[in-house]
């Protein structure tokens, strides 16, 4: 019986090597081909890296110009906040005028209605003279003293 038993347990053994072997020959395989896939991904990598490094010296550039604004920025907000004092005496000044203006505006809104009626006035007397030009093909002209010409 023991070497029935010492039999089964070596066909029970060699079933589990086998099956090592199999797992083992797989991983292998699966090495084998990522080790394929690796050149091309070091070839991607490496134009990544050179797009990069090409990106920084753009960026470094784009620093450079930016400062340069920034330089320039405070060279006009020197030049511009005088200016801010003059506007506000430009305004208190102007202020004032508002108010005078009001009484401008007003003065005019008087003044629409009484326009109006000197139009329906002169209106009638504008169609008599475009009758009687009509008719007579031009008014007559006042006369005028001719003077000689100046020497």
């Amino acid at each position: 019986m023991g070497l029935l038993r010492g039999g089964r347990a070596a066909v029970t053994s060699l079933a589990g090597v086998s099956g090592l072997v199999s797992r083992a020959l797989d991983d292998i395989h699966a090495m084998a081909r990522a080790t394929t896939v690796l050149p091309a991904i070091l070839e991607r990598l490496s134009t990544i890296e050179d797009h990069v490094v090409s990106l920084d010296a753009e960026v470094a550039l784009m620093r450079s110009h930016v400062q340069e604004i920034d330089v320039r920025l405070v060279g006009v907000r020197s030049a511009v906040d005088p200016l801010a004092a003059e506007f506000q005496g430009v305004l208190a000044a102007v202020a004032p005028l508002g108010a005078e203006l009001e009484l401008v505006r007003a003065a005019v809104d008087r003044l629409e209605l009484p326009l109006v009626d000197v139009h329906s006035a002169v209106a009638p007397l504008g169609q008599a003279a475009a009758r009687v030009g009509g008719l007579t093909g031009r008014l007559p002209r006042s006369r005028r003293r001719e003077e000689p010409p100046p020497p």
